[in-house]
């Protein structure tokens, strides 16, 4: 049987690992955090450019 990429838990067994150095390895407690500051960025974004 062939296995399917296209749904969620596609990166399981995979480890995320950060651009920025001493970050290393991103668990879902950072992914989650960083995911929240961006998510307030672009709220209080007035400039108009995208983030």
């Amino acid at each position: 049987m062939t296995e399917d990429r296209s749904g969620e838990g596609s990166d399981a067994g995979r480890e995320r690992r950060s651009l920025i150095k001493g970050v290393g390895v991103i668990d879902d407690l950072k992914l989650y955090r960083g995911q929240k500051i961006l998510s307030t960025a672009r709220k209080l974004n007035i400039s108009g450019s995208p983030i």
